[in-house]
């Protein structure tokens, strides 16, 4: 009897001994041979990356004062696995944000972690959804673009996007410079996805501010073209237009306005026709314009003098022209080969006209001409754009 038992007694012990060495090798498995894999997924699980916008640098005129910059705003976003009643969550989100609730439980039953229900909301209505104190919405600082001189000098600067990103003017082409670069925080979730710290590791990088621009516009100036600019497109009905002011010496561009404007804080409201820059975005016939270039190639190359304005028109000296007096001129002038100083003048004047039609002019855009016109006020010196 005795033996028996003792018979059991040893069979259980190997049967035990047997399923502790099989539970160690399993453990070992896990925790030696796969344990970097299951770590890496467990963090995977615990962990959720968020992206923190850079600062966008400020766009300054001359002086030193604001014309674009950034400030704190509020988002709202969802972790639909947190949420209990979407329908009665969309409605209320509906409400307070004016959103379609159709569109907001789309959102909301998402299959994502993470959705955003809208973005760079008002102050007003970020306190009537933190009033709500709805399970799975939360709201997030998030910098948002400001214009605080309105529609002043808009076709230039342009205007930026929800998510950070310059969309047209300099804002678009100075885009990398200014925005800055985005951080990454990695925050630390609970089994039902819910945020409830900071990860304390390296991955998580701060963003860094973007530079700030400074123009040679001058914000005097510019509201002063655009006021004269609004007050002749009233007088004469015009559809649109445009004007640059720029300083011959060093070619700083000192003023550019392009009507009809368009408010940036709200570039969305606008039609593409208003938002476009017309100074550089539109070429047309310069016209008499160019009288200017064919009286400067007359005086250059010794055809005329300040007092005798031609020797075939005899109408006017030349300190008393006016521009139809250089029409004889320009016709003589077509019928004859263009000299190489003429080219030169032309090249110096950066028209760009091709040969056959060099004393008619090339469409051109405002800025280039204004660029012409300085180029001969300043005999020939060229100087770059700013």
């Amino acid at each position: 009897m005795n033996g028996i038992r003792r018979r059991r007694s040893r069979l259980f012990l190997l049967v035990l001994t047997l399923w502790a060495a099989v539970v160690v090798a399993r453990l070992a498995q896990l925790q030696i041979a796969q344990g970097s894999r299951y770590r890496a997924k467990a963090q995977k699980q615990q962990e959720r990356r968020l992206d923190i916008a850079a600062q966008r640098g400020s766009i300054l005129d001359r002086e030193g004062r604001e014309l674009a910059v950034s400030v704190e705003s509020t988002s709202v976003y969802a972790v639909p696995d947190e949420i209990e009643d979407a329908h009665a969550a969309a409605r209320s989100l509906s409400a307070a944000l004016d959103l379609k609730p159709a569109e907001a439980l789309e959102r909301l039953q998402s299959d994502k972690g993470f959705v955003w229900i809208r973005r760079q909301i008002d102050p007003g209505d970020a306190a009537k959804v933190r009033a709500l104190k709805l399970r799975g919405i939360h709201l997030v600082p998030e910098p948002k673009r400001f214009y605080p001189k309105g529609h002043l000098a808009s076709a230039v600067l342009g205007f930026v996007g929800t998510d950070n990103t310059g969309l047209a003017g300099l804002e678009h082409v100075y885009d990398k410079m200014i925005r800055g670069k985005p951080g990454e925080l990695v925050a630390l979730t609970d089994a039902r996805r819910s945020l409830y710290g900071e990860a304390e590791t390296a991955r998580s990088r701060p963003a860094e501010a973007g530079a700030s621009l400074v123009l040679s516009l001058d914000s005097g100036l510019q509201f002063a073209a655009e006021r004269e600019l609004a007050a002749t497109i009233k007088e004469h009905r015009a559809a649109s237009g445009s004007v640059v002011v720029m300083d011959p010496w060093n070619g700083e561009i000192l003023a550019m306005a392009s009507a009809p404007y368009f408010d940036p804080n709200n570039f969305q409201d606008a039609p593409p026709d208003a938002r476009r820059n017309r100074v550089i975005a539109d070429a047309y016939e310069p016209g008499s314009t160019f009288k200017i270039v064919t009286g400067s190639l007359a005086l250059d190359n010794g055809l005329v003098s300040l007092d005798e304005w031609n020797r075939w028109s005899g109408i006017l000296p030349a300190r008393e022209a006016h521009l139809d007096e250089t029409d004889a001129a320009a016709e003589r002038w077509k019928s004859r080969p263009v000299t190489p100083a003429e080219l030169d003048v032309l090249a110096r004047a950066r028209m760009g006209a091709a040969v056959g039609e060099i004393l008619e002019g090339s469409p051109l855009p405002d800025a280039d001409l204004a660029e012409a016109i300085c180029t001969l006020m300043t005999d020939g010196i060229l100087t770059a754009r700013l």
